[in-house]
């Protein structure tokens, strides 16, 4: 929101200077993003006039003028269309800083002709987006004067940030009364004439769907001369980056900016018939005042006549009855859109315009009337005519929203003594109602004020007000709970395994907890993760998942040259918006190489082996000591149906998945790359009983370890965990490990069969093992693994 100081004390009596103005904006919420004296970036402007201006003899496209600058005349070669001769111009002198660009002007040789200086166009001057032709300034101006003086940019502008809730502050005026309640000045009473009308309007309105469009009201205005804005109105446009226009479009965008009453003007005589707002229907289009065609959908706020769409309701309005200096009778538009309803259609058909900025934060419904009022007198006195009277279809809600407070309660949740009474104050300089009743303060909130809605926000308002700097300093936490956690138990765990997993080689993401439910609809039912007002279409849901956003930020980095990754997320998803239903989880992926080619080794890409292992160490570190670990391979759908598993933990607990991502979800995101990956579920992971640091006792036998391999003849849907489980239950306190080390495939087997050998560690603890000792544990373990999988030992 930008405004100059000199337009807020139209609103507000100060004795103030605009920095002690400024400190005091951002005290109060409204912080400040720029402060410019615009008078230093114009300060070396003048107007100039031309006196000659003939072909430049060595360019067709360059003009040769002589400038009269006041205090000289000077040569300049300019390539503007338009320049000629006696016209009023903007000279930029040598030495001058063009503000669109910064560059500094210099005396130069233009195809061999010297030129001094520069006639400028609004572009360069950072006005407008204008750069076909030099400025054109009145017959009557003074040559030499300043042009900083002359246009109005001899003033401070200041811009502040409007966060969402404070809608009221997207005007001057919402502004100056914030002001005016902290104690700046005071808050000037600016009237205007209620035009009654001397004739009934000849267009009417219908409103057919009261949802989306609760009120509309409309003055039909005759006669009117659209003409070239007055310098008072161009001045304060361009102040603030606006290009005057007209009268008629001017009126209102100055009526936007100065009370935040987005209008609309018709020319009333390209209006058929009446004036309906409605639905629109599939297939319906239009053409916008930005010269696009925009395709509509059902459900958007269409403004029509009885033949065509007129306009989109609270966003823009359209070329077909778009004002000209050759209209005559126009339709003044002052109406309510539902702010759900315009962020939606101004988002699906990507319009951002300034109407929809206030519309989609909410409008001070009484500002209907009065801005519609305000207009009418600006249009009668710039433009002339006679006015109807005004045709108000809807209703505007007058019943004010009320709220009643104890004053105990403001001031246990700010922390600070403040009387009643001084509550009562600051919330009536607010334009608050605000009286005593028994015990409560009765509040009736003003209507502008349409993000008030609890005690807690009434206690906001009184602090800002009051000043923070007021709350009184004090220790977050007491001496008591100094030593006391700080985490829960499911933020350690989290916390532990994103530093070990990042140990692990793992870079960590952050992304959204929103997703695209386009791309999300593979991981889980949707539904009821719709957000009712989305950021962005693409982040139109809860996040089901964690793997949609990585695997469109590979996507990214794909895209940008990065060929091997290995990344985590951990945070929440989502199976529906209630809090039960919200899970913590980890995912990693990893892609590409694991291994570059070079002249020692091959290259090697990522696989699931890669995550399953990462998977059970980072399970292994969090959940320390006797544990039972077994694997399924009933993963998600999400994962190839043959690479992929579940890990469980003591028969009971499904802990987590790994696997390769499924082809059609890889395609879908236009990954050529296979993608590997592991879901660790944190609240599944079973919290340890020992509280402390200490690692458990490491026990060593004394005693020599003898390693046997076998080999068996397995069908080939024999699980490798099989002949492992199989083997360490022979003898759990002498077989140490056991692990599969080749794998052999070939027709000589016999049909569906394969080859596939174990290495086992034999270790006592109380004795060295003989080979009575070792020949009985052997045939035990081929006794074991023949019978749990049907094989045979293969000689």
């Amino acid at each position: 929101m930008k405004f100059t100081y000199s337009w807020l004390k139209e609103h507000l009596e100060t004795e103030h200077q605009y920095n002690e103005v400024v400190d005091k904006l951002t005290a109060i919420g409204l912080e400040v993003e720029s402060v410019q004296d615009t008078g230093l970036a114009y300060k070396d402007f003048i107007v100039g006039q031309v006196l000659e201006e003939e072909k430049h003899p060595n360019a067709d496209k360059l003009k040769l003028c002589k400038v009269d600058i006041g205090r000289e005349k000077v040569d300049v070669v300019c390539g503007a269309p338009n320049v000629t001769k006696g016209m009023k111009v903007v000279y930029a002198p040598v030495g001058c800083v063009i503000p669109v660009n910064q560059m500094k002007i210099k005396a130069a040789k233009i195809r061999g002709v010297e030129s001094y200086g520069m006639m400028c166009s609004e572009y360069e001057l950072g006005i407008s987006n204008e750069h076909d032709g030099i400025i054109s300034l009145e017959q009557d101006t003074e040559v030499g004067s300043s042009y900083a003086d002359l246009s109005g940019m001899n003033d401070i502008l200041i811009e502040i940030g409007i966060t969402p809730n404070r809608q009221d502050c997207l005007g001057v005026l919402g502004v100056a009364r914030d002001l005016a309640a902290a104690g700046v000045g005071k808050l000037k009473n600016r009237e205007f004439k209620t035009e009654k009308g001397s004739f009934e309007s000849p267009i009417k309105i219908e409103i057919q769907d009261n949802d989306i469009c609760p009120a509309f009201a409309g003055s039909y205005i005759k006669n009117v001369k659209n003409v070239a804005s007055p310098d008072w109105l161009q001045k304060k446009l361009k102040s603030i980056g606006l290009r005057p226009i007209s009268a008629l479009v001017d009126i209102t965008n100055y009526v936007m900016f100065d009370q935040n009453r987005p209008l609309h003007v018709y020319d009333a005589d390209k209006v058929k018939g009446k004036i309906i707002v409605r639905s629109a229907q599939d297939g319906e289009s239009f053409k916008a005042l930005d010269e696009k065609i925009y395709d509509l959908k059902k459900g958007m706020c269409t403004i029509s006549d009885e033949e065509k769409v007129l306009g989109l309701g609270g966003i823009m309005g359209g070329e077909s009855t778009g004002c000209n200096f050759d209209t005559i009778n126009v339709l003044l538009e002052s109406a309510l859109f539902d702010k759900v309803n315009t962020a939606r259609t101004g988002r699906d058909l990507s319009i951002l315009s300034d109407a929809r900025y206030r519309f989609e934060r909410g409008i001070d419904p009484r500002s209907t009337l009065e801005g519609i009022h305000f207009a009418t007198q600006l249009i009668l006195e710039i433009c002339g005519g006679e006015c109807s009277e005004i045709v108000l279809a809807g209703k505007i809600s007058e019943t004010p929203n009320t709220i009643d407070i104890l004053g105990k309660n403001i001031v246990k949740r700010l922390g600070l003594e403040i009387t009643d009474d001084e509550i009562i104050s600051i919330l009536s300089s607010l334009g608050f109602g605000a009286k005593k009743s028994g015990e409560n303060i009765h509040c009736t909130i003003p209507s502008w004020r349409q993000d008030i809605h609890g005690e807690a926000d009434i206690s906001e308002e009184i602090i800002r007000i009051k000043g923070y700097e007021n709350i009184p300093t004090s220790n977050i936490r007491a001496i008591s709970k100094v030593n006391k956690d700080i985490l829960n138990s499911t933020q350690k765990i989290i916390s532990k395994a994103k530093h070990f997993i990042a140990s692990e080689g793992y870079n960590e993401f952050i992304t959204f907890s929103f997703s695209d439910s386009k791309k999300s609809s593979f991981f889980g039912e949707i539904e009821k993760l719709k957000i009712i007002n989305p950021i962005s279409e693409d982040l139109d849901i809860l996040r089901p998942s964690l793997i949609p956003n990585l695997l469109a930020s590979i996507k990214k980095n794909t895209a940008r040259g990065i060929d091997s990754l290995s990344v985590f997320e951990a945070g929440g998803q989502y199976s529906s918006t209630t809090p039960e239903d919200q899970i913590n989880s980890i995912c990693g992926v990893k892609y590409g190489l694991s291994n570059s080619k070079t002249w020692r080794s091959e290259k090697k890409e990522f696989d699931i082996f890669d995550v399953k292992n990462d998977l059970l160490n980072v399970i292994n570190y969090l959940v320390p000591g006797n544990k039972k670990i077994s694997i399924s391979d009933e993963a998600p759908s999400w994962y190839h149906p043959g690479r992929s598993g579940k890990i469980i933990l003591n028969k009971k607990i499904e802990i987590g998945y790994f696997g390769e991502l499924h082809p059609r979800i890889a395609n879908k995101f236009k990954i050529k790359t296979r993608v590997n990956l592991f879901e660790l579920l944190i609240d599944s992971v079973p919290l340890t009983e020992k509280k402390t640091t200490n690692k458990p006792l490491l026990i060593l036998s004394d005693f020599q370890s003898v390693t046997r391999d076998f080999a068996f003849i397995l069908d080939k849907d024999v699980k490798s965990s099989d002949l492992i489980k199989a083997a360490l239950n022979v003898d759990t306190k002498i077989i140490k490990s056991a692990e599969i080390f080749d794998l052999f495939e070939d027709k000589s087997l016999g049909d569906d069969k394969k080859s596939m050998a174990i290495k086992v560690v034999l270790q006592s603890e109380e004795k060295t093992l003989d080979e009575n000792d070792i020949n009985s544990l052997s045939s035990k373990i081929v006794e074991a693994i023949e019978k749990s999988t049907s094989g045979t030992v293969r000689s």
